[in-house]
């Protein structure tokens, strides 16, 4: 007994040397600790946000295009005027010649019939009177191809008026006896070309420029602008600006 007593306490007293031994040569593990940097937030520099008068006049703007829209519509008037009025001319040849062969068919189909000559004068007066509505829509056709819009019944009683005011010129003229030619031709013309005159009065005081979806191929542009802005602190803003 006494024998393993010993052995027991000589093995307990290796072991501790050993656990001892082994403390002292093996350093103990330091932990180091490991710091991660976090990316800087990104800072984007602020959008300029464009003010409402440059929104206003920014290319493909409503309010650009009316201006451009009003300066073609008054630069191009005589252009105008004068491109519908020959047009209206032409129209009035058409309908005169129509009118004046539409008046002869009857009488070319039955010489002898009874009536005829109220056939003839009817239907002269039916095309002659369809004329009178061809020429201010010839006028009000061609004109509103010149960057403008204009009323056709403004145009249609510009017409008329200057053709009555026409026959209140000439008619008290003519009658007097003692007229030469030449005054009377020229009383005539004058008389002719009133209702041509009246028709782009009419049409001219109640035309305006284009609109902006009237506009032949209009760029359809929105009217706002978006932008994002990203402080330094990540934080993002959203600024929306625009004409409405």
């Amino acid at each position: 007994m006494k024998r393993a007593s010993c052995s027991a306490s000589t093995a307990l007293a290796v072991t501790l040397v050993a656990r001892e031994t082994l403390a002292q040569s093996e350093p103990p593990t330091e932990l180091t600790p490991r710091v991660i940097e976090a990316p800087a937030a990104t800072s984007l520099p602020a959008a300029r946000v464009p003010t409402l008068e440059e929104l206003r006049f920014a290319p493909g703007s409503a309010a650009r295009i009316a201006d451009e829209n009003t300066t073609r519509f008054r630069a191009r008037t005589r252009e105008r005027i004068l491109s519908a009025t020959l047009a209206s001319i032409g129209a009035a040849a058409i309908g005169g010649g129509l009118s004046a062969g539409g008046a002869m068919v009857p009488l070319v189909l039955c010489w002898s019939c009874a009536g005829q000559t109220i056939a003839s004068g009817a239907v002269f007066g039916a095309m002659a009177a369809a004329t009178a509505f061809l020429i201010p829509a010839a006028y009000q056709g061609l004109a509103n191809r010149f960057d403008a819009r204009g009323s056709y019944w403004a145009t249609f009683a510009g017409f008329v008026g200057g053709a009555a005011a026409g026959a209140l010129f000439a008619t008290p003229i003519l009658t007097i006896r003692a007229i030469s030619a030449p005054v009377a031709y020229t009383v005539l013309a004058t008389a002719a070309v009133l209702p041509f005159v009246g028709q782009a009065l009419g049409y001219e005081l109640s035309a305006r420029p284009l609109l902006a979806h009237e506009t032949p191929r209009a760029p359809r542009a929105p009217q706002w602008a978006a932008t994002v802005s990203v402080d330094g602190q990540g934080a993002t803003s959203l600024v929306v600006a625009g004409v409405f």
